[in-house]
């Protein structure tokens, strides 16, 4: 493999690539994020629990809350448990571990009483060992968010599993794959769905997301869905509480995707005033005003799909199901979205990112995982002679042309080099672009290898052995007059810091 790097004499950088291993804690507070927050709301933290002992229970089961300790550890920490329900709500990180047994089993029934969690629970986070769940409704007035956990083995969500749950703003990891969603499981959850809403249980009862869908922009049926009851998302916008009201009271779903055959789906039927998306207009449910799409992309039904083709040719001559109008004869079907051309999108250059297409008449979106821009190659010493630091970039040189095809926008980039005392509280390079004093830094733009690198020599192991110093790639997308410059580091800075640190003892060690 070429290389091309960028020697820099007697100097003093790097980053500290410390591993940092999250463990758990006794209770502490952290702050409440905005995006869980309900307006004028008066919360402002949640207080933690997430060892095992804040939680009792047999076998794979947990039943209960260890009241006691937690009221002594709050003591200790010296929280106000005065504010809690105001200032302060509970936060309960399961465990996947009850000593040496795996959770597979969270009696929320059994523990929606107990005072630390009946109506000042704000945010339940499940284990992805759990398998199996009942509601809690009726004691959770304040909560925010429920995170089912990575890869999720829940099967089943119960009747009135969050029923009610209006000020809830958050629903993570829900189950891809389930055997129903129970009666009413969300109903009344305005705010907790939004974006894409991916559905992809057997069946679907009875008002499972009644009024929770408005904020939801694509709705998709997965391969597995057979049966979607009464109501089963419906909107009626003058139910709302006061806590969330959408922009305008509109329901926000542009497009409805049935990756399952809809022939062999039970849609709820029972005269023209109901159904599962939608009531006549005399019952006052919100229409579906801004749905453009709804796609029929399961084979055997895509085949049939012609131009002109309307949702209830596909159903039964008894039933009709209703979207946004009394009769549903605009209600026009597509075999597959029209996605224009694809855009990359990353987070970070140093992770995956996305190759984004778009739907042009919805803007439903497909995204495909492509490799990080760049890769860090990680620190390396010389073994003789005097003292060095070397730090080595991956460079993906075509996956780079393309991002900056599909973005419009061009990346510049090179390498950089300073000591943490000479760059004190500046950054590398100001909004203008300008280089910080005692920043040495190379561009590498018209690079034409695929391993770039930075190498710091000269350096004195008896004197300047403990130098901290920051090296690494900047990349600068150029947007019109404006740049946006990120900082490709070996590790994440510490401590609020916007550099990471490190020493040529450090990387010896």
């Amino acid at each position: 493999m070429k290389r091309v790097f960028f020697t820099v004499a007697a100097l003093m950088l790097l980053i500290c690539a410390l591993s940092i291993t999250a463990q758990a804690k006794d209770v502490y507070l952290e702050p409440i994020p905005d995006e869980l927050k309900v307006e004028n709301d008066t919360a402002t933290h949640f207080i933690v629990f997430e060892e095992e002992k804040y939680f009792s229970g047999s076998g794979s089961t947990v039943y209960g809350l260890n009241s006691a300790k937690i009221a002594a550890d709050m003591f200790s920490a010296k929280i106000d448990t005065g504010k809690i329900g105001t200032e302060y709500l509970t936060r309960f990180n399961f465990p996947a571990k009850l000593g040496s047994n795996t959770v597979t089993y969270v009696n929320l029934n059994a523990i929606k009483a107990n005072t630390y969690f009946k109506d000042v629970c704000g945010y339940v986070q499940l284990a992805g060992t759990v398998s199996q769940v009942n509601d809690m409704s009726q004691s959770i007035a304040q909560l925010r968010c429920i995170d089912f956990g990575e890869d999720s083995r829940v099967t089943s969500i119960p009747t009135m599993f969050a029923a009610n749950a209006n000020k809830l703003m958050s629903v993570k990891n829900l189950p891809s794959s389930l055997t129903v969603v129970g009666k009413q499981a969300f109903n009344n959850c305005y705010g907790a769905f939004r974006g894409e809403l991916y559905l992809n249980a057997t069946s679907i009862e009875e008002s499972a997301f009644n009024n929770a869908v408005s904020n939801v922009t694509h709705l998709v049926f997965g391969p597995n869905v057979r049966s979607i009851g009464k109501q089963a998302f419906s909107v009626r916008t003058i139910e709302f509480s006061p806590f969330f009201a959408p922009s305008g009271r509109t329901v926000a779903i542009k497009s409805i995707e049935f990756l399952c055959d809809v022939s062999k789906v039970a849609f709820y039927q029972q005269g023209a005033d109901t159904g599962a998306f939608y009531f006549s207009l005399n019952t006052a449910r919100t229409p579906y005003s801004k749905l453009t799409c709804i796609i029929l992309s399961h084979p055997d039904n895509a085949a049939l799909v012609k131009e002109g083709s309307v949702f209830n040719d596909f159903m039964p001559s008894n039933v009709t199901v209703l979207f946004n109008d009394e009769d549903g004869a605009d209600d026009f079907v597509y075999a597959s979205h029209t996605y224009g051309a694809p855009r990359i999108s990353y987070d970070s250059y140093l992770e995956n990112g996305s190759r984004i297409s778009s739907c042009t008449a919805c803007g439903a979106q497909t995204a495909q995982s492509v490799a990080p821009l760049f890769e860090c190659l990680g620190y390396s010493t010389a073994e003789k002679g005097s003292g060095s630091i070397m730090l080595g970039f991956i460079v993906n040189l075509e996956l780079l042309k393309e991002y900056e095809a599909s973005t419009g926008k061009e990346i510049s980039y090179g390498v950089y080099a300073v000591s943490k005392e000479r760059l004190g509280q500046n950054t590398v390079f100001n909004s203008s672009g300008k280089a910080a004093d005692g920043v040495v830094y190379k561009d590498l733009s018209d690079n034409i290898f695929s391993c770039i690198g930075i190498k710091v020599t000269g350096i004195d192991v008896s004197e300047h052995k403990d130098v901290k110093l920051a090296m690494g790639v900047y990349a600068t997308k150029h947007e019109g007059a404006s740049k946006g410059i990120n900082y490709l580091q070996a590790a994440k800075p510490q401590n609020g810091e916007l550099y990471s640190f490190i020493s040529y003892s450090e990387i010896k060690e």
